[in-house]
């Protein structure tokens, strides 16, 4: 949801003066890692805003639109017709569409499944949706809905594929905890973590009359669920609650890894500030004991957007990538400079924020831009067989040195203009792919082996002793400068201890990468050759 503010021009002069200067000092080094994206498969029809979950080949869509940005009057804000009324199955094969109607089930468990802007979580076989906007039926209006629903993951993608009653793999329970929506539900070991959003009543119109109320959480509330497949509770309910920082929706909170190596959460965007409407700037990072406010200010991908979270286990970094949607400021690669613009534009911008091991937070726009103006409200669907943490964090040193696929970005709103120009529900589902940076991974993963060229540089031959502390299967393989592969060995099987083995390199003069892989991480060495 979207509301525009014109501010006077001097306001809007001091900021574009105050963010160029903070573009030539914030923006600075990049992910150990870039992304490339391309078309994957086209949708029988776009969605944004939804609920989504995984079952292998298969995922199972909930809730959300199928048309553009909501109008800014009464009259054309959240249509009904243009709910999602079905559950999807999409199989991510060939891209092929299944569904099942709504209509089948009682009007109270299926209008909170028709809601936009749900918060959910999946956790082992269970999607978990909380709250959401839309038409309630039996109150004949609009409303943000109080419930909890759990879903059987693969028992409704299977009754939807055989087309069998829905009903049966539906629970829900209501709590007023629960009457939320545009915030995001998280989960940090056994607690969830239920951040920010709003309870939004009556129909949608720019500016604020009557037709509404809205009412902003200004809290993250911490809870546990209780669920034995049959019944559903919800207990311990702690609050933590900020009415200034803590009062945000439409934004993007972030699975984190940290230096500890432990679960982590970082609030990142939303709207919008009590003084101005415009997004928040200052990161948060959600622990145990509640969120602390950064002082750092995030200029870009303010709004909620498909994201990717990577941490290196090595330097200690974590990095989260956010994908277009729609940003404070917009930014134009050609002269490396952004411009604030008050109505907070679609962009095709890509961003990372970068957090030290010594908890700074750094800021960086990729080169790579979305192909338009995409991924507002899209989401990010991960590839399961990357190594990744139990939160989904991806592990930068086990990532494969070629590129690799990432996930798939889905959905979210595709704009023809910045501001309010027409727009639809994206219908492209695009393919991510990352490739880390060789020179970035020279440093052993914690698999307890390590590696050592000599001599270096070298002639005509190297000798490379391996030590490690258990066994492992070794392959390595030397690249050109360019990329490009010039030499590989065959796999073999090393025992605990101490070893050397001899390569020929027989290469021209120039310098090259060893990339090592064992059977539980990769690691690289510089290698520079000089002619007899």
């Amino acid at each position: 949801m979207i509301v525009s503010l014109k501010i006077k021009n001097t306001f809007l002069l001091l900021l574009i003066f105050l963010v160029t200067d903070k573009l030539n000092a914030q923006f600075g080094q990049q992910p150990p890692y870039t992304i490339s994206i391309e078309p994957a498969g086209r949708l029988a029809q776009g969605f944004h805003s939804f609920a989504f979950a995984q079952d292998n080949n298969f995922l199972l869509l909930i809730g959300g639109r199928t048309n553009g940005l909501h109008g800014m009057s009464s009259n054309d804000g959240f249509p009904v017709q243009y709910a999602n009324n079905d559950i999807i199955v999409i199989d991510t094969t060939s891209w092929q569409q299944f569904s099942s109607s709504l209509n089948v089930l009682p009007y109270n468990i299926a209008d909170p499944l028709r809601s936009t802007n749900m918060l959910y979580y999946v956790s082992g076989n269970y999607l978990y949706m909380i709250g959401g906007y839309g038409w309630d039926s039996i109150q004949n209006r609009f409303v943000t809905f109080n419930t909890l629903t759990a879903i059987h993951i693969n028992d409704m993608v299977n009754a939807v594929l055989s087309n069998n009653p829905i009903q049966p793999h539906i629970r829900q329970i209501t709590d007023t905890n629960f009457t939320v929506c545009g915030g995001e539900l998280k989960k940090i070991y056994n607690d969830y973590y239920l951040c920010y959003g709003h309870n939004f009543e009556g129909r949608y119109t720019d500016p604020p009359t009557p037709l509404f109320t809205q009412l902003y959480n200004n809290e993250i509330k911490k809870f546990n669920i209780t669920d034995n497949g049959v019944s559903i509770s919800v207990s311990n309910f702690s609050y933590f609650i900020d009415t200034n920082e803590f009062h945000r929706r439409d934004l993007n909170v972030c699975p984190t890894i940290t230096p500890q190596n432990q679960q982590g959460l970082v609030t990142l965007g939303g709207v919008f500030r009590k003084d101005y409407n415009l997004p928040f700037l200052n990161p948060i990072q959600i622990a145990p004991t509640g969120g602390t406010v950064i002082n750092f200010q995030q200029l870009m991908n303010h709004y909620t957007c498909a994201n990717i979270s990577v941490y290196d286990s090595a330097t200690q970094k974590m990095y989260v990538t956010l994908l277009g949607g729609i940003s404070m400021y917009d930014y134009n690669p050609q002269n490396n400079t952004a411009v604030l613009d008050s109505l907070v534009p679609f962009v095709s911008d890509i961003s990372t924020i970068t957090i030290n091991a010594n908890g700074q937070f750094g800021e960086s726009v990729m080169p790579l831009q979305m192909p338009g103006l995409l991924g507002s409200n899209a989401a990010f669907i991960p590839n399961l067989n990357l190594m990744s943490y139990q939160n989904g964090v991806i592990k930068f040193r086990q990532l494969p040195s070629q590129p690799t696929l990432a996930g798939y970005i889905l959905g979210g709103i595709r704009a023809t203009g910045t501001n309010l120009f027409p727009s639809t529900a994206n219908d492209t589902v695009y393919r991510l792919i990352i490739t880390p940076d060789l020179l970035s991974s020279n440093v052993n993963d914690e698999n307890n082996t390590s590696f050592t060229i000599f001599p270096n540089p070298a002639q005509n031959q190297i000798n490379i002793s391996i030590s490690s502390s258990k066994q492992c299967v070794l392959k390595y393989a030397v690249f050109n400068a360019s990329g490009e592969k010039v030499l590989e060995s065959d796999s073999e099987s090393f025992s605990a201890g101490n070893h050397i083995r001899k390569l020929n390199t027989e290469l021209s003069s120039g310098v090259y990468f060893i990339e090592f892989k064992t059977n539980t991480s990769v690691s690289v060495k510089k290698l520079i050759v000089v002619s007899q």
